[in-house]
């Protein structure tokens, strides 16, 4: 690195405003992280021919991360929903930037300026630009700039076999299992004084209450952090889910991807405690080319975490949910049953299109809801829920809503519906109860 961009980095930051601070620091962030994935392109392409500059941009910066962050927060917006024209987007994106690498290696400036131009442009490509921000509410603001461990709860491992917890599937999780993601915000940006053992405890104590009284079904407790790969991880508990110390070699070797390091758990050892550049750890960088510490992806099985960490009081019996043995069976059957209906539905909006298009006032038809594969999906609710659903469909007909634009009419006001998403998925799991000592 040369000596310019060097000092730029490890200049004190001066501003109280811890906003613009975040910002100035991602700018830094990245600058470290372009240089370490130009080292590890020209490392991982000596083993995998076919490996470009734009896979290394992926696999270890945060920057596809922060352009699509601009996206975040806009009123109305759907990642899902602008998928083909998002991956339209990354795909001319990452072609200029193969072609300028190829053309002139790494030359930085112009690599910046690349990023600058998707940053400025994504969305009047996507047509958002008129969006507006949805402002954070007020106890989310209080999560981010002040709580030093927070949880977040994930519906699923999923099937995808480089998913960010897709190695838990191969020690026996289940690719439905749910999980309580631990996250470590900066230091810097939290009321706490120092960072230890016990301040940690205390925040853990919370999420183990978080998981008996709300989210009984998790399965696993998981976290990934640079703090996980360092003696720290043991004394809490975790433990490193098996093939995350494996080299970008032996990966290549056997046919799997390079090891992602492209979380911001990991960029964020680089901060000290005063949100400046750590100066030690980024002369380390410097001189080794590598990160001083790796972010580790590690686990605690749910009974064990409430073990450590449920609270005295609380101990005792508690009911949690697993999944039953049959659960995939079930979750076949309700896709099965929720994918008919939805075609059925546009199937029935295709014929209003035909037969009564200009009409005005026309109500959901008694025949649809008489549907016997309404019925089943109707089946899948309890009684008392059902009148809801019928409620919610009655309006969307009246608007014309197609069955894949459903999940976007769900949020805000049709918030309940979500909650009844989730009695569905109750169908998977019996109740379990352990006693916690």
């Amino acid at each position: 690195m040369d000596p310019e961009r060097a000092q730029y980095i490890t200049s004190p930051i001066e501003t109280n405003s811890i906003n613009e601070r975040k910002n100035l620091l991602d700018k830094k962030l990245d600058l470290i992280s372009l240089f370490y994935a130009n080292k590890k392109y020209q490392e991982v392409k000596d083993v995998k021919t076919e490996y470009t500059f734009h896979e290394a941009l992926k696999d270890y910066t945060m920057i596809v991360g922060r352009i699509k962050r601009i996206l975040s927060g806009l009123d109305g917006f759907s990642f899902a929903q602008h998928r083909e024209k998002l991956d339209s987007f990354f795909k001319s994106f990452f072609e200029q930037l193969d072609s300028l690498y190829e053309e002139e290696g790494f030359n930085l400036e112009k690599i910046l300026k690349l990023i600058e131009v998707a940053k400025s442009s994504i969305k009047q490509y996507l047509g958002v630009e008129d969006l507006k921000r949805i402002e954070p509410r007020e106890s989310d603001e209080r999560k981010q700039e002040h709580e030093l461990v927070y949880c977040e709860d994930i519906a699923s491992i999923g099937g995808s076999e480089d998913g960010r917890w897709s190695g838990l599937k191969k020690i026996g999780f289940s690719k439905f299992s749910k999980l309580t993601e631990v996250h470590i915000h900066d230091f810097y940006r939290t009321d706490e004084d120092r960072i230890g053992l016990e301040s940690l405890r205390s925040y853990f104590e919370k999420i183990a209450l978080h998981i008996v009284d709300e989210s009984p079904d998790t399965a696993v407790v998981v976290g990934a952090s640079w703090l996980l790969s360092t003696p720290i991880a043991r004394k809490m508990g975790f433990i490193k889910i098996p093939g995350e110390d494996d080299s970008d070699e032996e990966k290549v070797k056997r046919g799997e991807r390079t090891r992602k390091e492209n979380d911001p758990s990991t960029w964020m050892q680089f901060i000290d405690k005063d949100g400046q550049i750590n100066r030690k750890r980024f002369d380390k960088f410097c001189e080794t080319g590598e990160i001083p510490f790796k972010s580790v992806k590690a686990y605690i099985p749910v009974e064990e975490f409430l073990r450590r960490y449920l609270p005295a009081p609380r101990r005792g019996e508690v009911v949690l949910k697993v999944l039953r043995e049959d659960h995939e069976v079930i979750e076949d059957e309700m896709n099965k049953i929720g994918n008919t209906f939805k075609q059925d539905w546009n199937n029935l909006l295709k014929d209003f299109a035909k037969h009564e298009a200009g009409t005005e006032g026309v109500e959901l038809p008694q025949s649809f809801i008489d549907n016997p594969n309404t019925q089943k999906f109707l089946d899948l609710l309890e009684h008392a829920d059902r009148e809801i659903v019928i409620s919610f469909l009655r309006e969307m007909y009246s608007k014309k809503i197609s069955g894949k634009e459903f999940d976007k009419y769900k949020v805000g006001k049709y918030e309940i519906m979500n909650g009844l998403g989730m009695k569905i998925s109750n169908r998977k799991y019996v109740e379990k109860k352990v006693v916690i000592e």
